[in-house]
């Protein structure tokens, strides 16, 4: 059974009077899980003593051209597959900007998974020039 939040969002803020918690709304999940990818996104492998490959490569260490694109999409789709559980049908693409080369752009699209139903999600994610990872809707 997925969770709608992650194990620290309930950690932080435990149902009051609860020993679990109810599956929040569709919007709630969705914004929890583009929470986890931009923290997953931003971790660096062995930054996690219990899962050294959480996270991804340092992109700092990647040179500019196609195979490096290549290697980043399928690097972020690995770890989306193997840590974000609520996800499903996961894709990552590359989606070039001529007029911002300073950053490079990914579009995740995937099926949010609930205990009944599937549900799209798009997820646009920018690579920094400085390397932090940002992820919005």
């Amino acid at each position: 059974m997925p969770f709608h939040r992650t194990l620290l969002e309930r950690l932080e803020s435990p149902p009051v009077g609860q020993v679990r918690s109810l599956p929040g709304s569709l919007g709630e999940t969705i914004d929890s899980i583009r929470h986890h990818l931009q923290v997953m996104l931003n971790s660096r492998h062995g930054a996690s003593h219990t899962a050294p490959d959480y996270g991804t490569s340092d992109f700092s260490d990647f040179f500019a051209g196609y195979d490096s694109i290549d290697i980043l999409r399928r690097e972020i789709q690995r770890s989306i597959e193997k840590y974000e559980p609520r996800l499903a049908d996961v894709r990552v693409s590359f989606s070039p900007r001529e007029d911002d080369p300073y950053r490079i752009y990914f579009e995740i699209v995937a099926s949010v998974v609930s205990e009944d139903e599937k549900a799209p999600a798009v997820f646009r994610t920018v690579l920094e020039g400085s390397g932090e990872v940002k992820v919005n809707l």
